[in-house]
């Protein structure tokens, strides 16, 4: 949710003047969510855990996770983001994949490969 665009959440009738970033604030911090995450810490590889880890402190360490992210953030959230599925598919079967964390994110997120090029 946090990474779909502007357009294409006011697109959807359901969202119709609701705000994304507070729908998501909500939902990370509800008891299921951090009942997934605990089971996650528990059953994930260590390689999955470690990514997840990763990516929830950069969240947590943003200077003011308040204010929308700038492009470098972005791009720092996509790789963070990217890396954890690399692990989970990776635990799943594909150690020997070929693709990097960009690659998995390419399917979902429209303009991926810009900003893997800034």
């Amino acid at each position: 949710m946090l990474f779909m665009t502007d357009t294409a959440w006011r697109s959807d009738p359901k969202n119709k003047n609701k705000d994304k970033g507070e729908i998501a604030t909500r939902k990370m911090l509800s008891l299921e969510y951090r009942q997934t995450a605990f089971r996650l810490s528990l059953i994930g590889s260590d390689a999955v855990v470690k990514a997840y880890n990763d990516l929830l402190q950069y969240f947590y360490q943003r200077s003011d996770p308040e204010s929308p992210p700038d492009p470098s953030d972005l791009k720092k959230m996509m790789s963070l983001l990217g890396a954890l599925l690399l692990e989970i598919r990776k635990s799943m079967g594909n150690e020997a994949t070929k693709l990097d964390n960009w690659s998995m994110l390419e399917w979902f997120i429209t303009d991926a490969r810009q900003y893997r090029g800034l």
